[in-house]
């Protein structure tokens, strides 16, 4: 699979709250980077935070306004949950064998 393609099924799997795809995406030692946060270094870290997160949304949708990717890597332009403008954006960084290595938020500037 393509960079692009990786991060919409990544990007599926969030929007389903399918938590088991979300982690079997990533490589055990994910990097995931988080605007105000600490830097999360585990698929269980990454995991457990994940359903802190979804009991935070419950519902709330967020949307892929653009995605753009090369080579491994890919942005993605999202919106934020009641709005279709452009709330955030993230990265993703996926190995040769389609795992995710790092993931990087950044808030709208």
């Amino acid at each position: 699979m393509s960079a692009a393609e990786l991060s919409r099924a990544l990007f599926d799997a969030f929007r389903r709250r399918d938590l088991d795809t979300l982690t079997s995406m990533m490589a055990e030692d994910v990097r995931y980077e988080l605007v105000n946060a600490p830097t999360l270094t585990s698929r269980d870290a990454v995991r457990d935070m994940y359903v802190s997160l979804f009991e935070a949304l419950g519902d709330a949708e967020i949307k892929v306004l653009e995605l753009i990717a090369h080579d491994n890597k890919a942005a993605l332009i999202l919106s934020l949950p009641g709005s279709d403008d452009a709330g955030g954006s993230v990265f993703h960084e996926w190995s040769d064998d389609g795992l995710l290595l790092r993931y990087q938020s950044f808030s709208r500037i």
